[in-house]
């Protein structure tokens, strides 16, 4: 896929994730996901199965009748990577309101998504989720 191509399939993710959608078909059977530590989500998630129940994991951290908005500032294509720097913002299940600066890089293969490494202030995401 062209560099293009990649990074549409990035602003899809993006926009499938903010709607409640179902992103399973973005990514490869293969799929790993690395978050970095500091949080309780942290560590590698490999496959597919295994992401989606990550990624399911961290819904009940927000509060589902306010909207989640995602704004890109920066994406950056090469090969068969993207890098994309955004804001996350949202209200959180106990009605904080949760803004957080994220950076994802994403590896494509066959034109789905097969390996994100995603970086965040974990700090301030366990400080504000905590319970």
């Amino acid at each position: 896929m062209s560099t293009e191509a990649n990074k549409a399939l990035v602003q899809s993710y993006f926009d499938i994730m903010t709607s409640s959608g179902n992103v399973a078909d973005l990514f490869a059977d293969n799929i790993s996901w690395w978050v970095p530590p500091g949080s309780g989500l942290s560590g590698t998630h490999e496959g597919k199965e295994a992401v989606l129940v990550f990624l399911s994991g961290g819904v009940d951290y927000y509060d589902q009748n306010s909207p989640m908005m995602v704004s890109i500032d920066h994406m950056i294509a090469e090969d068969d990577w993207v890098a994309c720097e955004f804001t996350l913002q949202a209200k959180t299940a106990r009605g904080k309101i949760y803004k957080n600066y994220y950076h994802f890089a994403f590896q494509f293969e066959n034109g789905l998504i097969r390996h994100v490494k995603e970086y965040l202030d974990t700090h301030y995401a366990f400080e504000t989720f905590k319970r």
